[in-house]
């Protein structure tokens, strides 16, 4: 059975998950965490879309997190579960070794940048600043490694274990730009608590 994606859920569900997508659109001080856009739901109706974003997440992180894998195994499947996710268009995995990041398991087009250093690109400044990273346009950066001509927005988050060390990251890109945000961060460091549990 193949991951939970927009399709798979009801019309309505749908129609508000279209609203979801385009919610950077909506109009000034509305509260996209709050509600979507009046009028995109079947009936004119106003839904929270975090309630909606919530059931995607949750469906796919239980499928992960059912999974008797473990370390690379995992990290692949996981990967091909998110790659399925509409504007998840590459979706990887790098693992920290030393002052590196190596390519671990991803899904989507090869890349040649299989090892970067730490403080370099979106990934490896991650790893330098300790912290997520959510690319509203990766044109507007100096310090871009570009992966893709198709790529416009990024995020990676980092995956620690128990006791906060980092072992890697899940880096996602999109072809549009402000593909992502706070709510696809929250998931993704959620998945990475999964990843980390079995790491290998």
């Amino acid at each position: 059975m193949g991951a939970l994606t927009r399709r798979d859920l009801t019309r309505e569900t749908r129609a508000l998950l279209w609203d979801a997508s385009t919610r950077r659109n909506l109009p000034k001080g509305l509260d996209t965490r709050d509600a979507c856009a009046p009028g995109g739901a079947p009936g004119g109706r106003e839904y929270p879309r975090i309630v909606i974003e919530d059931r995607l997440w949750q469906a796919v992180l239980g499928r992960i997190a059912g999974l008797t894998e473990r370390g690379f195994e995992l990290r692949a499947r996981a990967m091909a579960e998110l790659s399925q996710i509409e504007g998840y268009d590459w979706c990887g995995v790098y693992r920290l070794e030393g002052e590196d990041l190596a390519l671990d398991a991803f899904v989507g087009e090869p890349t040649e940048h299989t090892r970067i250093p730490v403080g370099i690109g979106v990934c490896g400044t991650a790893v330098a600043k300790d912290s997520n990273q959510v690319v509203r346009d990766v044109r507007e950066l100096e310090n871009y490694l570009s992966c893709s001509v198709q790529t416009r927005s990024e995020i990676v988050v980092l995956i620690k274990d128990s006791e906060g060390r980092t072992l890697g990251q899940i880096d996602i890109d999109g072809h549009r730009v402000g593909s992502f945000d706070s709510s696809d961060e929250a998931f993704l460091a959620e998945l990475g608590r999964v990843l980390a549990e079995r790491w290998e």
